[in-house]
């Protein structure tokens, strides 16, 4: 609709000086008598462009801001769709700022080109659409010379709009680069104060933006012979056009109206063309913004859910990999025909030197990769004919860094599951020995936890995604770390909690400190991806073999390399 209004207000607007033409010729060729008639062309022009041109125009706005607004909303929120589909190494790979940067721009772009096209791509040829037509209702012979200017200008802007688009392009990746490097800064202050690299941030981050000046630099140049270049053209063939015209006046071709016609169109005409260099200019900035966005948010997703996956049920925990197989990209194969079967219930130890595959049996397990063969089954269900989601909903993670949002403790807690009351949230905070230390907080539970949960101890981070974690019921409990970069007091207690959100789950834990090992039912001792021990703490010790020897070098009680 906003299309129509628009089509509709450039040919009024554009048509209007048709009564320009009409007054001139009943002045010259009329009497005194024929005021009437002058008085009524007149009216026709006021309530052309004052009156019925408005209401078109504002009723395309109108129409439009939907459209140029929800564009931006759709884009915005469907690449964020797309971009939470991709799997965790897309984002290890990446700065978060930069996403964001992406994300908004190509938001931000596309909302532009909605408004560059409605209100002056479209009105553009319109204009020149409706200008052609009395062009050439005026004469032919001064239409064909309007039809040549076209054809000289139109692939000259063409070729010049190509040409920005490259320098376009490399300022808008620029501009998302020291973006990122300021969030990248701002988020590790810590480290920048502590180690006194204020100069060298400040000097890394100079870098970037003086390549970005100098690119804007050279895209303004080009921007402004662009200009040069489209106002040479328009002014050799408006010379062009008005001297056929005052000559066809001259051989009384056409009536004087007509001249003023044709001039004032043209008038208008070159009105639109010093613009249009801009407006190409504008053109190759929003695309560029979008297609820089695009490139490296719309790619295939690593990991990727079937057609028809299923949601998984799982009822007891099982966990099996048979036969599977597993390579990094240009790597080395890290699983080879790997096979294990984790009871419901069973709380097995992964230990091994660095590299040895722990970290890469737990990522399967979460598929944040997917087997290159063989296959991984929770409760006789292969996880790679079912929906990410609901693989994830069964498997609580508890990292050695935990996770938190710039929100509220509450709010950290309840990510858990969505759906739960207050009550189980303070139940699942003292059970993950939490209360304690935010009861004794001014705002409690509202306290805002700060960016990556800077506001609290390590420990206390510790407990709060504990506390999410048992708050979210899964049947499998997967430990990375849990307490290996805590103070003795708070992996006391975290190993309190640990110990009561382990019963009756299937458990996956990963250390270095062994002494963490001691009550699970299995140890894995894991050596180039191949399990070389398994059993309890006891039992490997009186092996005598890899376990034993990572147990005697422990120093501190990690495994030395």
């Amino acid at each position: 609709m906003s299309s129509f209004f628009v089509v509709l207000g450039a040919i009024v607007d554009t048509s209007a000086v048709y009564a320009f033409k009409k007054v001139v010729d009943i002045l010259t060729t009329g009497g005194p008598d024929q005021i009437r008639m002058v008085a009524l062309w007149v009216a026709i022009y006021v309530s052309m462009s004052s009156i019925l041109g408005q209401i078109l125009w504002r009723s395309s706005g109108f129409a439009g801001l939907k459209w140029a607004l929800g564009v931006r909303a759709t884009i915005s929120h469907s690449l964020s769709a797309y971009v939470y589909k991709h799997s965790s190494e897309y984002f290890n790979r990446r700065f978060a700022g930069a996403i964001g940067s992406k994300i908004s721009n190509a938001g931000q772009g596309a909302r532009t080109l909605v408004e560059e096209f409605l209100w002056t791509h479209l009105e553009f040829v319109v204009v020149l659409a409706t200008t052609m037509t009395l062009v050439f209702f005026t004469s032919p012979a001064v239409g064909w010379v309007f039809v040549a200017w076209l054809v000289v200008a139109a692939p000259i802007n063409t070729w010049l709009a190509r040409r920005r688009v490259p320098i376009s392009t490399e300022s808008q990746r620029l501009a998302t680069s020291e973006r990122a490097r300021i969030i990248d800064t701002v988020t590790n202050m810590g480290a920048v104060q502590n180690f006194a690299r204020r100069p060298y941030e400040l000097n890394s981050l100079g870098d970037i933006i003086t390549r970005r000046y100098w690119t804007n630099v050279k895209g303004w140049r080009m921007s402004e012979f662009n200009r040069i270049w489209n106002q040479l053209v328009s002014l050799v063939f408006i010379a062009g056009i008005a001297g056929v015209t005052v000559w066809l006046w001259g051989q009384e071709q056409i009536s004087p109206g007509s001249v003023v016609l044709v001039l004032s169109l043209m008038g208008n005409m070159l009105s639109h063309i010093k613009a249009l260099g801009n407006n190409f200019n504008s053109l190759a900035e929003r695309y560029s913004e979008v297609k820089e966005g695009l490139e490296d948010i719309v790619i295939n997703h690593e990991v990727a859910d079937k057609p028809g996956a299923k949601t998984l049920k799982v009822d007891t925990g099982k966990v099996e990999f048979n036969g599977a197989q597993f390579a990094y990209e240009n790597s080395r194969r890290v699983l080879e025909n790997f096979s294990l079967a984790i009871e419901p219930g069973q709380k097995v130890g992964l230990v091994g030197r660095s590299g040895a595959g722990k970290s890469t049996l737990v990522k399967l397990l979460l598929r944040n990769y997917e087997l290159t063969g063989g296959a991984l089954l929770i409760d006789g269900q292969d996880i790679s004919h079912v929906t990410q989601d609901s693989l994830r909903e069964n498997i609580a993670v508890v990292p050695q860094e935990p996770a938190l949002f710039h929100r509220t403790i509450k709010e950290n807690i309840q990510y858990g599951r969505l759906d739960a009351t207050e009550e189980e949230i303070v139940e699942a905070a003292k059970l993950a020995q939490a209360h304690e230390f935010i009861a004794s907080l001014p705002l409690g539970y509202d306290t805002l936890v700060g960016e990556r949960g800077v506001k609290l101890s390590g420990g206390e981070r510790q407990r709060v995604a504990l506390a999410r974690v048992v708050l979210s019921r899964a049947k499998i409990l997967v430990l990375d770390e849990a307490t290996s970069s805590l103070d003795s007091e708070s992996e006391a207690a975290i190993q309190k909690a640990l110990h009561e959100l382990m019963q009756g789950k299937t458990v996956v834990a990963i250390a270095h400190r062994l002494s963490t090992l001691r009550e699970m039912d299995r140890i894995l001792v894991l050596d180039e991806g191949k399990i070389v021990e398994d059993g309890t703490h006891e039992a490997l010790l009186k092996k005598k073999g890899l376990y034993s020897e990572l147990w005697s070098h422990q120093s501190g009680g990690y495994i030395q390399e």
